[in-house]
């Protein structure tokens, strides 16, 4: 099999460009090798990319501030949860 070189372009604020890497890269990904897993290994699998995501952070910009940056996400998103669709699935 030959090597495969993929290009993506991605366009916007910081923000804008994550949530387009994780809808382009990460979601496809996760519903395809989620159909074989419960719900709490699927949650398992949501973890792995947060916490990894908090790791890096941590290694670019030290841990007090990567838990800053934690808590403000965190707390954006406890703020617009009740807001956003109940029992969404990639199943």
């Amino acid at each position: 099999m030959e090597n495969t070189t993929l290009t993506h372009e991605f366009k916007g604020t910081p923000t804008e460009i994550g949530s387009q890497i994780w809808e382009r890269i990460c979601l496809p990904i996760v519903g395809k090798v989620s159909r074989d897993f419960s719900p709490q290994q699927l949650g398992q699998i949501y973890g792995g990319f947060v916490v990894s995501a908090l790791g890096a952070m941590t290694a670019d910009f030290g841990h007090e501030q990567a838990l800053s940056f934690a808590r403000e996400m965190f707390g954006a998103f406890e703020s617009i949860a009740p807001s956003l669709a109940d029992g969404t699935s990639v199943q």
